[in-house]
């Protein structure tokens, strides 16, 4: 599969060809060439995704096999290096669907140790790639995250130190016997995974860590009820442990009983907290449509379900009334966005749809089943009740022991403001009213976090000077020094509670603009041709600054001709920081504490 000197740099998988006699056709082709009745090979699959096949090829050419004698126990036993390749190719989609064909993610070989979870987390700090999400899917699958030692991740906003833990359980080969299959772990690669090993994913080694494995039954009916990926819903936000366990405690019963009528449920919180984002993500886990409405913009009942027959413009529907119709019969998420805004007409309208799951299509005059759809209402209307509940009784605790706590209280409250807002029938028909809480400082952090790697992956595009696209601040490697602390320190400027993750994207805006006028200042011009050379450095590091005060210092670098990587560079160490090709950005910590965002 590959050489094994990852502490010489020597990392990369071994490049392989679809086919010998058909090079020059199009790969996804040239899979389809090789489907069964042909004898499935493990290389050909490696192949394929290595050469870029389209993740429809390459399922196709799976389940032409789904039959075949011995394959699924093919796939188990040998099919671990398809793993590998999917990670070179930042590929969750392909991991999952190969871990849903049961290839065993810890298996490995003597000639290329590494766990392929480690191999995610350096391949991507090598490239300069965001891996979060192979990474995630790996941990959500039900990887082990003490296949990497917990000091490293334990307290996820400290930078993982680079020399072999003592502590935490069997993950440094000084602990185990020659033989051990902890035996990846050498100096020089616990060295160059502390390096990787970036915020966002000891987040999730962390959460993952804390999340109960569901028991054997609760898999076999999620499974049978084709809602297996519910169960990893807690792997996809940030913070809300407990919004998360009440929406699963809400739906799995929902589907697992096949309740008769549609499931109505008000996330409320303050803004960017994530409800949104769960809803979205429901709707992917669950692998059913999802529509999305700004009830915001809905003045009457018009406005949300169309015109009525005979009324012009009936012909056309509206966004819901066709989403409901097209989903007849069939399990839907309708996100009902800023639902407090709206009027009581609107909320009359959907109450008769909602109650009995039962409507009718404005356009036709047809029939609609809608008693599997999943309704969910967000609003703001508690959030003053929320933040302050959060400050009194939550605030002092750690995020386990707010994952845990007893919210009743606070429901109860919610829904005596429901009532007066919304009126009490409309209240009867919310099966559970789910309050989004603050953010906790560490929580911040990882969110900021989030936004860098977003940026991060902006500055990694290649050069490209073609009119309509003007790419000039590019084929850039960004690193943050101590992550952890640089998150924290921006977070806690700018972080307001009203305003959640918006408030924290203006803490990112201010690095991206640092950047490219620092990017700027460079002397060497901008041409396409620094794309074949190595990354150019984007450097963004915490250095004290007095009185217990910080100041966040950006810097932008032209590197040395010497690379470590396809297209990358060596990490540049602080006394590098000052070079002559060099420039910097700083930004003192000012006002200690003061919120910048949300405050009008």
């Amino acid at each position: 599969m590959a050489s094994w000197d990852i502490d010489g740099g020597d990392y990369r998988l071994r490049s392989l060809e679809l086919s010998s006699r058909l090079r020059n056709d199009q790969p996804d082709l040239v899979l389809q060439r090789l489907n069964y009745p042909k004898p499935f090979s493990v290389k050909t699959l490696c192949a394929a995704i290595q050469k870029h096949c389209s993740v429809s090829a390459v399922k196709t050419y799976l389940s032409s096999y789904a039959h075949a004698d011995d394959f699924k126990r093919t796939m188990a036993s040998t099919g671990w290096p398809a793993l590998y390749y999917a990670v070179e190719r930042n590929s969750a989609e392909l991991v999952a669907i190969l871990l849903r064909y049961q290839v065993d993610p810890h298996w490995s070989s003597k000639t290329f140790p590494i766990p392929v979870i480690v191999f995610a987390i350096i391949h991507g700090h090598r490239e300069a790639l965001d891996t979060t999400d192979v990474v995630r899917t790996f941990l959500a699958c039900g990887v082990d995250p003490k296949a990497i030692a917990m000091d490293m991740w334990e307290v996820y906003l400290d930078t993982p130190k680079p020399t072999l833990s003592t502590r935490s359980g069997p993950s440094t080969r000084s602990q185990l016997g020659s033989g051990s299959e902890y035996s990846w772990c050498t100096e020089g690669v616990r060295r160059m995974l502390a390096e990787a090993f970036h915020l966002t994913h000891r987040y999730h080694f962390h959460r993952a860590h804390r999340m109960k494995e569901p028991t054997m039954r609760i898999r076999q009916i999620a499974e049978g009820n084709k809602m297996s990926d519910l169960l990893k819903l807690p792997f996809f936000l940030v913070g809300q442990r407990s919004a998360t366990k009440m929406v699963q405690t809400k739906v799995y019963p929902y589907i697992a009983g096949k309740r008769n009528g549609p499931l109505v449920m008000a996330f409320d919180g303050p803004s960017g907290h994530g409800k949104t984002e769960l809803a979205r993500i429901m709707g992917d886990l669950l692998s059913v449509k999802t529509q999305v409405i700004d009830c915001g913009k809905i003045r009457d009942q018009w406005g949300i379900l169309g015109p009525t027959t005979g009324w012009r413009g009936h012909e056309k529907g509206s966004q819901l009334n066709n989403f409901l119709a097209e989903n007849s019969g069939l399990r839907s998420v309708v996100f009902l966005d800023e639902f407090d805004k709206t009027d009581e007409k609107v909320m009359h309208a959907l109450l008769v749809v909602i109650e009995k799951g039962e409507y009718e299509d404005r356009r036709h005059n047809t029939a609609v089943d809608c008693s599997k759809t999943i309704w969910i209402i967000a609003t703001n209307v508690g959030a003053e009740q929320i933040v302050a509940y959060y400050t009194e009784h939550l605030s002092h605790l750690s995020e386990d022991e707010i994952a845990e706590a007893n919210l009743a209280d606070l429901q109860k409250q919610l829904g005596s403001i429901y009532q007066n807002e919304f009126g009490a029938p409309f209240t009867g028909r919310v099966g559970s009213i789910i309050p989004f809480l603050p953010f906790s400082k560490p929580e911040v952090a990882v969110v900021g976090h989030k936004f860098i790697l977003r940026l991060a992956s902006r500055f990694r595009e290649p050069i490209s000077l073609q009119p309509g696209i003007d790419r000039y601040a590019a084929h850039c490697r960004m690193t943050v020094l101590e992550d952890g602390m640089v998150c924290a320190e921006l977070a806690q400027e700018f972080y307001n509670q009203h305003a959640g993750a918006r408030s924290i994207e203006n803490a990112v805006v201010w690095v991206e603009e640092q950047a490219i006028e620092q990017y700027g200042l460079l002397e060497m011009p901008i041409d396409e041709k620094l794309n074949e050379g190595p990354l150019q450095e984007i450097v963004v590091q915490r250095i004290p600054a007095g009185n217990d005060e910080y100041e966040i210092k950006v810097i932008a670098r032209i590197p040395e001709e010497k690379s470590t990587a396809r297209g990358g560079n060596a990490v540049p160490v602080m006394d590098d920081m000052h070079s002559t090709n060099g420039q910097t950005s700083e930004k003192k910590k000012e006002n200690k504490g003061k919120n910048k965002a949300g405050d009008e």
